[in-house]
């Protein structure tokens, strides 16, 4: 059992980089892939991870599947809807690291384990009534799973989107909350994060921009993302992003996987009622995520 337990704590060490919270952060959407993690204020396929996004978004139910290297694999489940003037959503997360086998001390073959996480949320958003502040919040239940071991961890996300004449500016603060249980006796924080961003229609276009900075308060790390989205005509969406991540990723390797690093890149087409989302992003020479998601109104 000793064995059995520091190979699957050995695991956590290297997949969550000592951190049993690292799942609340994966891309597990087509639309957020292939604007590299940004479209916080982006109505299209809107995830509200701004909750206050949840005014700006038609009513939807979404479903996701996101391919990792290594086997990693993510999935996603959104509903939203609104009851008077109160908007609802909800949504469900799960991000699966695959199976690994388990040994004993003579290095055999007992078994395999799996590894996962799920996260769980709902989330509220309010419109002032001269609908210049909009204010928002998730909160929800994180679960991460290695066989019969667990950390859980209740969250909270609140957001204020202020829609000025020509931007809209977002404000939002995550995975903030309580630590239930834990994969060792460190003391362990939520990898929280602050989100400013800016959006805004470019003039006598159809196109779509945003800037977010995102200050990562466990890693004192700060990201700059731009996207942009463009609707073209019979129904086709092309999108894009890109971060301050792709300095980090440049190696001296070919020019080719340098260029594309740290780049999002997808195509949807939308009709009246169904949304049709495919999108990938590049690590350049890590490779690169692939999804693709389903919208439909109700």
């Amino acid at each position: 059992m000793t064995k059995k337990f520091l190979s699957i704590y050995f695991f956590v060490l290297i997949a969550y980089s000592q951190s049993s919270y690292q799942g609340l952060d994966t891309w597990v959407q087509a639309n957020a892939i292939s604007l590299s993690g940004s479209g916080y204020l982006i109505p299209f396929r809107n995830d509200f991870r701004n909750a206050a996004m949840l005014v700006d978004s038609n009513r939807f139910f979404s479903v996701d599947a996101v391919s990792y290297p290594a086997g990693i694999s993510g999935q996603s489940l959104r509903v939203n809807s609104k009851i008077n003037q109160h908007f609802l959503g909800f949504k469900i997360s799960r991000t699966g690291y695959g199976l690994f086998q388990e040994r004993n001390l003579d290095n055999q073959k007992t078994g395999e384990y799996s590894a996962s996480d799920v996260h769980f949320e709902i989330g509220y958003g309010k419109a002032t009534e001269s609908g210049k502040i909009i204010i928002g919040a998730n909160t929800g239940l994180f679960i991460s799973n290695i066989q019969e071991y667990n950390a859980k961890a209740i969250t909270l996300s609140p957001a204020v989107i202020f829609n000025l004449k020509l931007l809209k500016l977002g404000l939002s603060f995550h995975n903030y909350g309580k630590l239930y249980n834990s994969y060792s006796n460190n003391n362990e924080n939520l990898p929280t994060a602050r989100v400013f961003s800016i959006s805004g229609d470019l003039p006598n276009t159809d196109l779509k921009l945003e800037v977010d900075h995102i200050l990562l308060s466990k890693l004192n790390r700060n990201i700059i993302r731009i996207s942009g989205l463009l609707k073209l005509n019979n129904g086709l969406i092309v999108k894009s992003g890109l971060s301050s991540n792709r300095f980090d990723q440049k190696t001296s390797g070919s020019i080719l996987k340098n260029i594309f690093s740290d780049l999002g890149l997808g195509i949807a087409y939308q009709t009246d009622d169904l949304i049709i989302d495919l999108g990938t992003y590049s690590y350049g020479p890590g490779g690169h995520i692939i999804g693709v998601g389903i919208s439909s109104k109700f």
